[in-house]
């Protein structure tokens, strides 16, 4: 219980001091190094180790992600409080679903332990990470304007493939509803890929479905999360030009995700 009273602590007092999303970044990437090199110095059974630290690593992002909800919600008003509880609600829904259909894909197509574990957490760290982008995005933005532009570059510079079709600038420049699209087009390749993966197989076919039924529920809760970040987007203060620039992120980090997605289940393919 200590810790815990410790770690929120330590949570709150963080958020008393801007901090750019490089920074974010930079200090989940030495935290996950520290946690890492801990638990598997010494580690004989690296599978249950695995798992323990996975959990360790993603207890501290959940909480320092509660901790931007407790504190967004405590501060807001009126309707912007009622549709901001929305939004996270459906956040939340959307992370519930998302680790559903990688347990139900990646637990089928990818054999090998490791890989799944490997796979699986990092679409599972970059789902609740992101979340915390984009409300210091915006918080920050609330108070300084200028940071806008320096912590969405962050985000494109982190989930950017470099050997993605479409230019990073063009991703910057393209209207919400053009990369929307996008997203669009994802999903539906991540679902002809199921049934590529279904046809190999009795067992395979029965796989695929399930994970097909699950990625329905994820492109619902995708839909709604990013309706309503859009929604409490709309009804800030910020400028016309810096809403537009926010209301891309959440798309954008999810046309990464599900390319991550599929590039993992493809893998096994090719071999």
């Amino acid at each position: 219980m200590l810790k815990k009273v410790i770690f929120g602590i330590l949570v709150l007092t963080s958020f008393n001091f801007a901090r750019t999303n490089k920074e974010i970044i930079d200090a989940g990437n030495e935290r996950q190094k520290a946690v890492f090199d801990k638990n598997f110095k010494s580690a004989k059974d690296r599978t249950a180790v695995a798992n323990s630290t996975y959990t360790e690593v993603m207890s501290t992002l959940y909480n320092e992600n509660r901790a931007y909800f407790d504190r967004e919600f405590a501060r807001l008003s009126g309707n912007r409080r009622s549709n901001f509880r929305t939004m996270y609600a459906y956040y939340s829904d959307y992370v519930v679903e998302y680790r559903k259909f990688l347990q139900n894909a990646f637990g089928a197509f990818l054999a090998d332990t490791g890989e799944f574990q490997s796979y699986a957490y990092t679409n599972n760290y970059l789902l609740l990470e992101t979340f915390n982008l984009n409300m210091n995005t915006y918080l920050e933005a609330e108070k300084d304007a200028k940071t806008v532009d320096e912590n969405i570059n962050a985000i494109y510079d982190y989930l950017y493939s470099s050997g993605d079709k479409i230019d990073k600038e063009d991703y910057k420049k393209m209207p919400a509803s053009k990369m929307q699209s996008i997203v669009n087009e994802e999903y539906d390749k991540l679902e002809r890929l199921l049934d590529v993966r279904g046809n190999e197989g009795k067992g395979m076919k029965k796989a695929a479905a399930a994970s097909k039924s699950s990625l329905k529920k994820i492109r619902k809760s995708y839909n709604n999360y990013d309706k309503w970040f859009d929604n409490y987007v709309d009804t800030s203060s910020l400028s016309y030009e810096n809403k537009e620039k926010l209301k891309k992120i959440v798309k954008f980090e999810t046309i990464s995700n599900i390319r991550f997605i599929i590039q993992a289940i493809e893998k096994k393919t090719d071999n």
